[in-house]
């Protein structure tokens, strides 16, 4: 509450520095600074009646269908393919398991060659 009332008390006393005592309304009388009929906010437009009003740019329905079709594309599943890099290796530390992986496979591959030989399918 008090912090409102010093700005109103300051913005007034920047008001009487600026405009004559003769031009401020609504002081009435003795020198009160508490209250004022002169407008607060200088910068704001005054509300325009219906026919001075700038019309819309674009009508409320072409905003409701661009608001679809955007929402619409945002639900899509977009999905995006990786290139592969470009010497074929992903992560150097995995060549040695990749090495591993593929002895492992040959490996297996020569046991169950031999176990095909032996049992009757």
């Amino acid at each position: 509450m008090l912090p409102r009332h010093v700005q109103t008390l300051s913005d007034l006393l920047e008001r009487v520095k600026l405009v004559r005592f003769s031009k401020l309304r609504g002081i009435h009388g003795h020198f009160c600074l508490w209250y004022s009929t002169l407008s607060t906010c200088n910068e704001m437009p005054k509300k325009l009646n219906k026919f001075e009003r700038k019309p819309l740019v674009t009508s409320f329905n072409e905003l409701k269908r661009e608001a679809i079709l955007k929402k619409k594309e945002r639900q899509k599943v977009h999905e995006t393919i990786l290139q592969p890099p470009e010497n074929g290796m992903l992560v150097k530390n995995l060549i040695p398991v990749a090495h591993e992986v593929f002895a492992a496979r040959c490996e297996l591959l020569s046991c169950v060659s031999r176990l095909v030989n032996y049992t009757a399918i």
